[in-house]
């Protein structure tokens, strides 16, 4: 997958999964390396998986949602020269903020924050980005939206999108 930056792609799959299909998170892991390697599509390898006991709508589900959030940053990062999409670098630095907490150096004008928040209009054209990808997935439309909804909601989210870690006993004492 040329121009994919796969830290921000799978913080992104995974938010999506966690909202969608949260039973499948233990195999999360498993499936975005198989995606990344290129063995997992949103239509393949259903057959395989199913010797496993996985069940195939929650694949599915995950597959959809690495492409979808593959395909959307693809057309943030491809934008960024066009007009129509004038804000598209400075976009895509504070998706990789958002989702991975790294990025390097804000541009001029941006907060340093970590986690920076997304305008509605930037929020839209994300979505519409996911949806006007989603038809290739073959998926029913009402499938589509939901993921859609869920990709821009893994951004809109004003908490942290990997809950923190628990607490170590003894620690503070």
């Amino acid at each position: 997958m040329d121009h994919v930056d796969t830290s921000v792609v799978t913080a992104w799959s995974r938010a999506v999964v966690r909202e969608v299909a949260p039973g499948e998170m233990p195999l999360f892991k498993d499936l975005s390396g198989a995606f990344f390697a290129g063995g997992l599509s949103s239509s393949g390898e259903r057959d395989a998986l199913l010797g496993f006991g996985v069940d195939t709508g929650d694949v599915l589900v995950t597959a959809a949602a690495l492409q979808m959030c593959t395909q959307v940053w693809q057309t943030v990062t491809q934008k960024t020269g066009e007009a129509v999409w004038a804000g598209a670098a400075a976009l895509a630095r504070r998706l990789r903020r958002r989702l991975t907490g790294a990025g390097g150096t804000a541009g001029p004008g941006e907060a340093a924050d970590p986690a920076p928040e997304f305008t509605v209009a930037e929020l839209r054209l994300i979505r519409t980005a996911a949806l006007e990808r989603s038809d290739q997935l073959g998926l029913p439309d009402a499938q589509c939206q939901l993921l859609a909804d869920a990709i821009v909601g893994a951004l809109a989210a004003p908490v942290a999108l990997d809950p923190p870690p628990p607490p170590v006993e003894g620690a503070g004492d």
